[in-house]
């Protein structure tokens, strides 16, 4: 798969295997929408549809794992 560094509507895999599509929020965030889970992703979190704040050094979240709630 191809990898975009786009923020609006580019694919990319997180480290744990899950693809999502990126866009930004309201305010100027990263999101992620999960569209397909990794075979070995152990986060329960990662649902298909369920919306992550991707990893960078602005929204970088270690202690939720960007989980938006």
């Amino acid at each position: 798969m191809s990898e975009t560094t786009s923020a609006d509507g580019g694919e990319k895999t997180l480290p744990c295997g899950c693809r999502v599509r990126t866009h930004r929020d309201f305010i100027g965030r990263v999101l992620g929408t999960i569209l397909a889970r990794g075979i070995d992703c152990t986060d329960a979190r990662h649902t298909i549809d369920a919306a992550v704040i991707m990893p960078g050094r602005e929204h970088a979240s270690p202690d939720t794992g960007g989980l938006l709630s």
